[in-house]
């Protein structure tokens, strides 16, 4: 089983690069599902492991003691690392919500499987911006991480698209209403907590 999930891992690394459609059509034959948990699983442990190497911000903001506790309570990194993940569930049951709203139903099986094999991108993100920062500028990488974050918008809406059979604008349309909430509440690393600290501050909780 082990073995058969390292070369799915491999199988899902390339296609999620090259050609998304055909692996998001492939894993909603089931396929890959194991290997999808596996690999989400595997970016929340990275995320968690490396909120141990992030600083903890005080708050002292406000006159009102109890507020600040609060405030810095919530900047623990493994909360906002909580926090997030929380933050990502309700985005993909939302994401569910408008499917059945706009399409007047919901593959949700398909939908979930998809959203959470985008996690593997994360993982190449998270391996990719670790060795870039040893060889570019701090401006070179957040310019780069800008855009690993507009890929990662691509990689969710072609992942409704196909598992939806939805057209892009519809795609496009559920993805925006869904998110604006979760942007609202905790900002763009709820879209994709596998990006957590993987570099540029637009990323980070």
């Amino acid at each position: 089983m082990l073995n058969k999930i390292i070369v799915n891992s491999l199988g899902l690394f390339k296609s999620i690069i090259f050609n998304p459609a055909r692996i998001f059509q492939n894993i909603g034959k089931g396929k890959y599902d194991l290997t999808v948990y596996f690999l989400f699983l595997v970016s929340a442990l990275i995320t968690f492991f490396k909120s141990f190497s992030i600083k903890k911000h005080n708050i002292n903001f406000f006159l009102n003691e109890s507020i600040n506790e609060i405030l810095s309570f919530f900047s623990i990194p493994q909360i906002k690392w909580l926090i997030t993940f929380l933050s990502f569930i309700l985005f993909v049951f939302l994401i569910r919500v408008f499917c059945q709203f706009l399409l007047k139903g919901c593959n949700k099986k398909e939908l979930m499987v998809c959203f959470l094999s985008i996690s593997s991108a994360g993982i190449l993100l998270q391996i990719l911006f670790y060795i870039l920062q040893y060889f570019l500028s701090q401006k070179s990488v957040y310019v780069l991480s800008y855009i690993a974050f507009v890929w990662i918008v691509y990689l969710s809406i072609i992942a409704i698209k196909n598992s939806q059979n939805a057209s892009y604008m519809k795609s496009v349309i559920i993805y925006i209403f869904s998110g604006l909430p979760v942007i609202l509440v905790i900002g763009l690393t709820g879209l994709a907590p596998f990006l957590l600290w993987v570099v540029s501050p637009v990323l980070r909780y």
